[in-house]
């Protein structure tokens, strides 16, 4: 089953591991040459992030990897349990979360290196898909049937809710007004002023699932998904939406210089041109194998997958 499959079915997980990088010359799409991966780096990994000094990734049977000197070395850290992971967050370079099936939530309070069950896995339980935290107290993890999770103690306690409409629930996002953002399947978002005690929502113009969001400055929210298609909103709606690409699009990430990068299906890689979000040039990294999501570290992005993990220099991006 594809990465992206995650963002359309409960039906499984991808057990069929690749063993390969895809190596190509600067500034052209890759060559079909392949390399053996870092053994550590094998298997299916859904979710990234990174904090001032660290970068993790997490995946299939509970597996967390997390790296010291921007992904050119990787550490596997202690989980306590086998189900795949695929939501993380690093608040800083000590404190974090993971979220994963049967409702499995993970903290670390040592930069990775092991992590502590603060919501058990169980079957009854829906996946989760996305964890966010606004400090070491408050936080929020979303996932399948419409179920959000909030805490206000860092994780010994959470709050069920469900949301009014029937969807599964995969990224939450903060912009720089304050407003807090879920996005998911069915063209399901949300909004809340107040991390997530009250939410309202906005009735998008088109159907379609949003499997990301990104925000931006000036208070607006980028979210990306099915059959490639992105938007712009805002709290008033949406300010405009277009199609790039024909492949889902599954994650993103804004670079320091402020344009944005968009990943999804069979190794698409859409590369912003400016800081406005909105022109992007196209190339594939991969094949066929999914991107579930990318970070950013100084001079490379570092891209997880149905591949492993992949740590390529911006530079060879043309970036």
């Amino acid at each position: 089953m594809r990465l992206s499959n995650i963002h359309s079915s409960l039906l499984g997980i991808a057990v069929f591991l690749t063993a390969t990088l895809i190596l190509w010359k600067p500034g052209t799409n890759p060559k079909e040459t392949r390399s053996p991966v870092d053994e550590a780096k094998r298997g299916v990994f859904f979710a990234a992030a990174r904090s001032q000094t660290r970068v993790a990734a997490a995946g299939e049977h509970g597996r967390i990897l997390y790296s010291t000197d921007k992904g050119k070395t990787w550490v596997r850290g202690r989980t306590p349990f086998d189900v795949p992971l695929t939501g993380i967050y690093l608040l800083n370079d000590r404190l974090g979360w993971a979220v994963g099936y049967d409702g499995v939530i993970l903290k670390t309070r040592d930069g990775g290196a092991s992590w502590a069950c603060v919501k058990k896995p169980l079957p009854q339980n829906p996946p989760l898909f996305a964890v966010w935290f606004k400090d070491k107290n408050t936080g929020l993890a979303v996932g399948a049937d419409s179920m959000v999770y909030r805490t206000v103690d860092g994780g010994i306690h959470w709050n069920a809710a469900k949301m009014e409409v029937q969807s599964h629930l995969y990224s939450i996002a903060e912009t720089d007004d304050g407003q807090l953002w879920i996005a998911g399947e069915n063209h399901t978002l949300y909004h809340s002023p107040d991390l997530g005690i009250h939410w309202q929502k906005i009735e998008p113009p088109f159907t379609g699932s949003f499997f990301g969001s990104l925000p931006l400055p000036d208070h607006k929210l980028m979210t990306f998904g099915l059959r490639g298609r992105i938007s712009l909103w805002d709290t008033s709606g949406l300010l405009k939406s277009k199609k790039e690409t024909d492949e889902n699009l599954l994650a993103g990430v804004r670079l320091q210089d402020g344009r944005i990068i968009l990943v999804g299906q069979r190794g698409r890689v859409l590369i912003g041109q400016d800081d406005k979000g909105w022109l992007f040039r196209s190339m594939k990294i991969s094949p066929e194998e999914d991107i579930g999501a990318v970070v950013e570290v100084t001079d490379a992005l570092i891209f997880t997958g149905e591949f492993g993990i992949l740590r390529i220099p911006k530079s060879d991006m043309g970036i």
